[in-house]
């Protein structure tokens, strides 16, 4: 099993490379057993890839919804961690 660096990193790679799909795969893989504050950041990069995924297979009012919940995630972690920026 990859570290968690190893996984961010080899979803990121993925990502980078228009593997949506597979990159979901790898951060739902740590996000499943990450249990730090930050949690909802990770989850929030899941929705990102796939809804990355369901542009590319052109299902578009699902990666609405999908990008919808990612962007209040982001928003979420963002007030719960303004104190730390």
């Amino acid at each position: 099993m990859m570290m968690a660096s190893e996984q961010i990193l080899k979803a990121y790679e993925l990502f980078s490379q228009g593997e949506y799909f597979k990159s979901h795969e790898v951060l739902e893989e740590f996000w499943s057993t990450y249990a730090a504050d930050d949690r909802i950041l990770y989850q929030s990069l899941i929705q990102l890839s796939v809804a990355q995924h369901l542009i590319q297979e052109k299902r578009f009012d699902g990666a609405e919804k999908v990008l919808h919940r990612a962007y209040k995630n982001i928003y979420k972690f963002l007030l719960d961690h303004k104190a730390e920026c």
